[in-house]
């Protein structure tokens, strides 16, 4: 792509040292930028020079482009694709779960819309592939559901109507994972896998809930001749490398307003670093709840450990009395021979 086409997209490029001297300038600014991580940092002057795009999958530009309430239609085309059939994004829904509250934490982002089939999806980003096993994912999707059970019958209840269980909608648990665990390993190509509830016999029963999970590291590491639409969407979100997102804007034009709106937010500085910070404060809570994870998971790993080693003791105490009684019984055993052979020798000599 031309030149002058990334002036246009990224603005006139700017130099290390004047980006540096604008963020001295505000004490307020620079106290906040040197609250960062030294990587947060590097990307943030790097991402302002023009030499990289921005990191979508940060919850503040996530939310930027997604917005349910300013772009619904984007998110309803990502959602669309993902699913496999036309959805269209109407609401968005404040997170009200206690579920937050405990593991919420342990998210980088996490949107919730009702779609305008009255489904509700949820769309999240997970940093840490490990502590997203299947049974969360499970219990994710149950509070969605009761989520909207609850809603509908305060609805049914306000509108002076009965509630009836044929009114509750799909749920859509939706989840990008930054970086995957080994099991996504054993599918190097593939790099979106979908999950619904279905009887062995055929029986057909809408249970409502749907899961998708996307590894996006995989999805880098593969190689796309032919950009889809999804293919875009997902290195959008995924990649801040130039060379991705000319491709991506070649392929598909109108990739360029996104583009051009993040490229806009480096012409306000301090908003800019604030949204850094709010990642960065994300990954402090992400760090320290994944470390209390990790302790609890090897704390209770030393106490079952800690059991086992006890329950082999005790066997091993066992089998060395066992032992013992069997060393006696052989030494009673040898006595007896002994004396049987001197009798059959004093029966021989008579």
């Amino acid at each position: 792509m031309e030149q002058n086409t990334e002036q246009n997209l990224f603005g006139k490029l700017r130099e290390w040292q004047e980006i540096m001297d604008e963020i001295e300038a505000d004490k307020e600014m620079h106290l906040l930028f040197q609250g960062l991580t030294e990587q947060l940092q590097e990307e943030l002057i790097e991402f302002c020079m023009g030499s990289r795009g921005a990191r979508v999958t940060y919850d503040p530009f996530f939310k930027f482009v997604f917005n349910p309430e300013r772009n619904p239609d984007r998110l309803s085309e990502l959602l669309s694709l993902i699913l496999g059939e036309e959805v269209k994004v109407i609401a968005a829904i404040p997170n009200e779960s206690n579920r937050i509250t405990e593991e919420g934490s342990l998210l980088i982002t996490d949107i919730l819309v009702k779609l305008k089939s009255g489904a509700y999806a949820n769309v999240e980003i997970q940093k840490v592939g490990y502590a997203f096993p299947g049974q969360r994912c499970a219990c994710y999707s149950s509070d969605l559901l009761m989520r909207q059970l609850t809603r509908l019958k305060i609805e049914a209840k306000q509108n002076g109507k009965p509630f009836s269980y044929h009114m509750i909608k799909k749920v859509y648990t939706i989840v990008f994972m930054e970086n995957s665990t080994a099991m996504y390993k054993d599918f190097p190509n593939v790099y979106i896998h979908r999950a619904k509830q279905t009887f062995d016999t055929g029986l057909q029963m809408d249970l409502l809930q749907e899961y998708v999970v996307i590894p996006l590291d995989i999805f880098r590491k593969m190689h796309h001749t032919e950009l889809s639409k999804l293919e875009a969407w997902l290195y959008l979100i995924s990649s801040d490398e130039p060379q991705d997102i000319y491709r991506v804007m070649e392929h598909y034009p109108e990739f360029k307003v996104i583009y051009k709106e993040l490229a806009q937010l480096r012409n306000n500085m301090k908003e800019l670093i604030i949204m850094y910070d709010s990642y960065r404060q994300m990954l402090a809570e992400l760090d320290r709840n994944t470390t209390r994870l990790m302790v609890e998971e090897l704390t209770q790993e030393v106490e079952e450990l800690t059991q086992k080693k006890a329950e082999l003791t005790q066997e091993k105490a066992e089998l060395t009395q066992e032992k013992a009684e069997l060393t006696q019984e052989k030494a009673e055993l040898t006595q007896e021979k002994a004396e049987l052979t001197q009798e059959k020798a004093e029966l021989t000599q008579k």
